[in-house]
């Protein structure tokens, strides 16, 4: 069985407009929900992130990025997550 590398996504992995995004073949993403209003922010960053102007802390006792863990958008492994916020 080979390993798989994991990437902490950084600040996403507290942040209130991260949601994590489990493809039909089982890869994980980040999206980002700034990315819905503005175009600066990618909809699925190059992770990790270590600084972001739009970071937004979760309240206390919220699940980091666990919300959506179960849906995916169809061309989610097919997008590029290239750039930097």
């Amino acid at each position: 069985m080979a390993s798989v590398a994991v990437t902490h996504p950084g600040l996403c992995a507290a942040c209130v407009h991260a949601r994590q995004i489990v493809s039909g073949r089982g890869s994980t993403f980040i999206r980002c929900g700034r990315s819905d209003e503005d175009p600066r922010y990618p909809r699925y960053p190059r992770l990790p992130i270590l600084r972001c102007r739009g970071f937004l802390a979760r309240p206390a006792g919220e699940s980091p990025t666990a919300e959506l863990s179960d849906t995916a958008p169809a061309d989610a492994a097919a997008r590029d997550p290239q750039g930097d916020r």
